[in-house]
């Protein structure tokens, strides 16, 4: 049967009771978010206030459960609101956990709200179950706040005797740094600052910050460490580590053993100025010394008790807790920076052992971040916070030793796109003069750098070879390749150990396919250059003095794998939009660009066309296995040669929409906008098919087309040129036997084995059409395998191998 709706009526006594209420409430309310430690408790019950305002049924029912809540911190703040210092880390324990059951009681009714009235309608007897189990948990809470607050009284009273009896506090204020302090969620701060609070301390117990450390020192064991006092510890007069983590460490004497003693002198300083909250402003403290480095000391020392790694610091003792200044004592004695053996190495060592030297510190530096990963028990995000903050040093035996990160970092929560190996190679790359960029070319004539060109081909190979050998995630092959490497080099049981060259890291990188990098040409003249050319530069630095030794694809049987590829872009320069073009394709291996032409408009097509060699691969090994066999024969060195892998050019088209003046129209009766004009421009990698334009997508491609077509003015300029290509360092061919180089595959020889059917120009010349003379010689058109195809006359020789040509030069008709 349908259901009634019955209005009650609202007499004053219950209006006057509400308006009471809502008043008390109010009150208690703003004094409970003015009070930090039960501040957010307050803002989680004022949100429940809020959802309850707008239930219909039930309603009495969840404001008892709320009122419960209220009564309850209100009476928590009467208590501890008159006592001068902070509420205690036990107290805000049990009041997290209390605020715990206050967001499960606020997800409950907000998800009740949100529903239908029909659906609570039928569960109606299944939501009053609910609410009389959140008032359990309720009383639950309550009764572990109490255990909690009671347990916590029985051990104060119980070691209250002792902390006074060994308590070193004296009556100075305390500054304590607010990272552990709960703040008013209303007032703002900067975080540019450092936020201290001074507080008087307590004359027998001291201020909270003291208590924690006295709690850290409690729990501070041995664990067969050796503690020492400031009397076993002879410092020498030796200068001191100004950075990082190892900030203040210097030699010391110990029980005649010379260790490395890092001392925890961090003080804040009498009249030194010290930024308050913004509640009481800023001022100077006018007080004694207040260590503030016992923290960051306790810290470390329970890091170090628990981490055995070769390229972690190893800790063999610490200070006692007499010392007036806390000391950790270190058996990494003579350490130095990474940066300045890195460049000691580059300066004066060859480039394959500094990819030795930095592949080595990035396989233990992995080794040790995975290590305190797990020991730690960090994330993956965590960690990476741990290794791009921390700092570095190499010891005697060139063992990388990793820093501890300062203390901040544990309070930081970042994101990355990238694998804790990414993050480990960048250090390293970030060593080298050039922080790891890769060069376009060998050698720069105008470069920042001022360096020779030997030291200039030195760094960029090293910059190259490292990018391609350090591994950029930790799920890649790299790493497993690398450490065998390395490993098969340093084990001494091989029977030669001969030192790691760069032809064999070259070899190995070939294995893997990371050999993809080439060098780059950005503005050489256009069509001059084919994939596969080989050369070298009479004057380094200068391409334009490049000399032409041969095309190895085109002299070698096994071709080599091509790839062309094209793409295009248009700018309309007032707007300074920028359009991507899709291109077609259109006979005679062209490619045709569609665009749309406003009127009054401004534009810049930039098309590019380049050819490219499918893998790099190739040409990496054809010039380690025949450079020195080119390099001889034209009385070069075999580093000079130069093997070009990709070449291209830039297209740039310029063009004007039509005119159409702009005339004055009745706003009532506008004119119907003009539409754009469709141009199409037609291009090709090929010298011999220039550009050409029309406004038609099928038109004449042989003719001149005009700069003035539809309204519309086009024109284009002179077409540029770019080029990549790999060269050699003068490193991956030590060693090797130049009198005995191997030679190149003979492509005449191969054809003369492999050839069984040569074709004469008289032949060809009989049983094909003539079409017409061209540029070159007369064209003819016949039928080949069933194509239809045109050649020219011109042909290399009559041994010419016809199906060889055919595969070179048809074109469909």
């Amino acid at each position: 049967m349908p259901l009634r709706y019955i209005r009650r009526k609202v007499t004053a006594d219950h209006v006057v009771t509400v308006a009471i209420g809502t008043a008390a409430t109010a009150t208690s309310m703003a004094a409970l978010a003015s009070f930090p430690p039960v501040a957010l408790p307050a803002a989680i019950l004022l949100k429940i206030f809020q959802i309850i305002r707008d239930v219909q049924t039930n309603q009495q029912q969840c404001y008892d459960l709320a009122q419960r809540c209220l009564s309850f911190l209100d009476l928590v703040r009467e208590q501890i609101v008159d006592h001068r210092r902070e509420a205690p880390l036990s107290l805000l324990d049990a009041l997290r956990k209390f605020t715990d059951t206050l967001e499960a009681m606020h997800v409950f009714l907000l998800t009740q709200v949100q529903k239908k009235w029909r659906e609570r309608l039928i569960r109606k007897g299944s939501v009053q179950a609910s609410l009389g189990e959140l008032n359990a948990q309720l009383n639950d809470a309550f009764s572990s706040f109490q255990m909690a607050t009671l347990i916590n009284i029985h051990y104060t009273l119980g070691d209250g005797p002792s902390r006074v009896t060994s308590s070193r506090v004296q009556p100075t204020p305390a500054v304590k740094d607010t990272g552990d302090c709960v703040q008013s969620p209303f007032r703002q701060q900067s975080v540019d600052e450092v936020t201290l609070v001074c507080e008087p301390t307590d004359p027998c117990f001291g201020n909270n910050s003291d208590l924690e450390q006295e709690e850290g020192l409690e729990q501070l064991d041995d664990n067969g460490f050796l503690r020492y006092t400031a009397s076993d510890v002879s410092v020498s007069s030796g200068p001191r580590i100004k950075e990082g983590w190892w900030a203040g460490s210097r030699q010391a004497d110990v029980e005649g053993r010379t260790l490395l003693v890092k001392d925890y002198d961090d003080r804040t300083r009498k009249g030194q100025k010290v930024i308050l909250p913004s509640a009481y402003g800023s001022t100077s403290l006018d007080s004694r010394f207040v260590n503030l480095g016992s923290q960051k000391w306790i810290r470390d020392v329970k890091i170090l008790q628990n981490v055995f790694h070769p390229n972690l610091p190893q800790m063999v003792g610490f200070s006692a807790e007499e010392c007036p200044t806390p000391f950790i004592l270190l058996a990494n004695v003579q350490t130095r920076l990474p940066q300045a053996l890195v460049l000691d190495k580059i300066r004066h060592g060859t480039v394959a052992e500094c990819v030795q030297l930095i592949s080595r510190f990035y396989l233990d530096h992995m080794d040790a971040a995975l290590y305190l990963q797990r020991q730690l028990g960090l994330s993956d995000s965590k960690i990476q916070d741990y290794v791009e903050n921390a700092s570095y040093r190499i010891d005697g035996p060139r063992t990388l030793v990793m820093g501890l990160p300062p203390p901040e970092v544990d309070n930081v929560t970042s994101w990355r796109n990238f694998d804790l190996a990414y993050s480990v190679r960048r250090i390293y790359l970030d060593l080298l003069p050039n922080r790891g960029m890769n060069a376009e070319k060998p050698y720069e004539s105008k470069s920042e750098l001022d360096m020779s060109v030997e030291a200039q081909h030195k760094i960029n190979h090293l910059t190259q070879t490292l990018n391609a050998v350090l591994p950029s995630s930790h799920s890649s092959d790299h790493a497993s390749k690398l450490h065998e490497l390395l490993q098969d080099h340093e084990d001494y049981a091989t029977p030669s150990n001969a030192p790691l060259s760069l032809r064999r890291i070259r070899l190995a990188l070939l294995e893997l396919g990371a050999c993809s990098n080439a060098w780059r040409e950005p503005l050489v003249p256009a069509y001059k250059y084919s994939v596969g050319d080989l050369g070298y530069l009479k004057d380094p630095g200068d391409f334009s003095s490049f000399h032409l030794i041969c095309n190895v694809i085109q002299e070698r049987s096994d071709s080599v794998p091509l790839v062309q590829a094209e793409h295009g872009s248009i700018v309309q320069w007032d707007t300074m939009g920028k359009t991507m073009l899709d291109s077609f394709a259109c006979p005679g291996n062209r490619q045709g660009w569609s665009i749309a032409v406003e009127p009054n408009q401004s534009y810049t097509a930039f098309i590019v066309h380049e050819e490219r060699a499918k893998e790099f691969n190739h040409a990496w090994r054809f010039l380690l296995k025949y450079g020195q066999y080119y390099a001889k024969a034209h009385d070069v060195k075999p580093d000079d040669l130069i093997l070009i892998t990709r070449a291209g050019i830039d297209l740039r088209f310029r063009l004007r929409g039509p005119f159409k003046p702009n005339i004055p129209q009745h706003p009532s009766f506008p004119r119907r906008p003009t539409p754009p004009t469709i141009l199409y421009i037609f291009t090709s990698l090929n010298e011999a098919k220039p550009p050409t334009w029309s406004h038609s997508p099928v038109a004449d491609l042989t003719t001149t087309p005009s700069h003035s077509m539809a309204g519309c003015t086009i024109g284009s300029d002179a077409p540029l040129g770019f080029l990549n290509y790999v060269q050699l360092h003068a490193e991956d061919f030590d060693g090797a036997d130049v009198e005995h180089a191997e030679v190149p595959p003979s492509t005449h020889a191969k054809r003369k084995t492999k050839s069984t059917v040569a074709t004469s120009r008289s032949d060809i010349k009989g049983d094909w059409k003539k079409l017409g003379s061209g540029s070159f010689g007369n064209v003819y058109k016949g039928n080949y395998l069933g194509i239809d195809v045109a050649i020219k006359e011109v042909l290399p020789s009559n041994d010419y191998d016809v199906a060889k040509y055919f595969e070179r030069e048809w074109r469909l008709m």
